[in-house]
């Protein structure tokens, strides 16, 4: 059932967001699209979303917090418009 959405659905959205009222159909029916890349992209995000078996999401000020009790300097929170947390960090002396 995952394959198959993510093999036929989501070309489908990726053809009917482009209609401005339809495209929040999408919004019941999550999909990633990525309109920067390839078709397969979307279809393989798509699918490692609803296969993965474990999965789990952290805010930021989280992730940061373990970097500094990981004794990392020079954190940053790097710009990401995907919403993945992304963070960078130091070793002292390194």
């Amino acid at each position: 059932m995952i394959l198959w959405w993510s093999l036929y659905a989501v070309p489908v959205f990726w053809l009917i967001d482009k209609v401005p009222v339809v495209r929040y159909v999408r919004y019941f029916f999550p999909v990633l699209l990525y309109r920067n890349y390839p078709l397969s992209w979307s279809i393989l995000d798509t699918f490692d979303t609803y296969a993965t078996e474990l999965e789990s999401r952290h805010r930021p000020k989280e992730v940061f917090r373990w970097f500094r009790e990981a004794g990392l300097v020079d954190i940053d929170l790097l710009d990401s418009d995907d919403g993945w947390v992304s963070v960078r960090g130091r070793v002292p002396g390194a």
